[in-house]
């Protein structure tokens, strides 16, 4: 009986232990008050584009447990960090403590070439913003 509970546990730490070494490869959206963006990541680099026709150069990241560490997008050359929370397979978060912001990332299944003709890449960003219904939460209240 011992070991079979034995069996069982190592079973567990096992599976547990592969679920540990989690792949943020992929492309991702968000929508923080009103601002689409897009966070592309493939090995040890990131870009984003935003809904205000800005898309970043690549970025170095590094992960050290659960943080995700990176260069400022934009003007900022200042690293920063960010936790990360794996909610679901296609969904992440990333609190940034330093300014008490989290951001909600829902992995895009879409192939995105974020290398490819500016037109085409920004026509294919804007479709997927407007089928993410981004806006800001003074225009709803408008709405309704």
């Amino acid at each position: 009986m011992k070991s079979i509970k034995y069996i069982f546990f190592i079973f567990l730490l096992t599976l547990v232990g592969c679920e540990s070494e989690r792949n943020l490869n992929g492309n991702y959206s968000t929508c923080h008050n009103g601002l689409y963006a897009e966070l592309y990541i493939e090995n040890d680099s990131m870009r984003s584009a935003t809904s205000m026709d800005w898309i970043s150069n690549w970025r170095e990241y590094k992960i050290k447990n659960d943080t995700l560490y990176h260069l400022y997008f934009g003007e900022w050359s200042d690293s920063t960090k960010a936790k990360i929370n794996f909610i679901r397979k296609d969904y992440i978060e990333l609190y940034y403590p330093q300014d008490s912001v989290t951001h909600s990332l829902k992995r895009i299944t879409e192939k995105i070439n974020v290398d490819s003709d500016y037109e085409k890449f920004w026509n294919g960003f804007n479709e997927r913003k407007n089928q993410a219904e981004c806006v800001p939460e003074y225009k709803k209240r408008q709405t309704e």
